[in-house]
């Protein structure tokens, strides 16, 4: 049987992060490097959003990081919520690109 003892011998060898391990902690995302999977029932421009990120293979991490949001916001746009527009309109001039409103010139 374990004592308080022991307990608080095997706490203090835990290893604490420290400011110097904080950038170790997130992985890279090399793994979906342009192979990030583009859902058939998102909003259209997500999926030209995420089609266009693995063209130039570019990761979720990346953009979000480059475009102020969350990776996870980015995520959610492919299989839970649409897109804000004013975060959408980030992520694409992150890549290259803008949101625009054009005519629509279909009788």
């Amino acid at each position: 049987m374990s004592t308080l003892k022991d307990k608080r011998a095997a706490r203090s060898m835990t290893k604490v992060p420290t400011a110097s391990d904080a950038g170790k902690k997130r992985r890279s995302g090399n793994q979906w490097r342009g192979r990030i999977p583009v859902p058939k029932h998102c909003h259209p421009l997500v999926q030209q959003l995420i089609a266009e990120m693995n063209r130039q293979r570019t990761t979720l991490t990346e953009v979000g990081d480059r475009a102020g949001i969350d990776r996870g916001t980015i995520s959610d746009w492919r299989y839970r919520r649409a897109p804000r527009v004013d975060l959408l309109e980030a992520a694409l001039n992150v890549i290259g690109f803008r949101l625009a409103v054009v005519e629509d010139d279909r009788p």
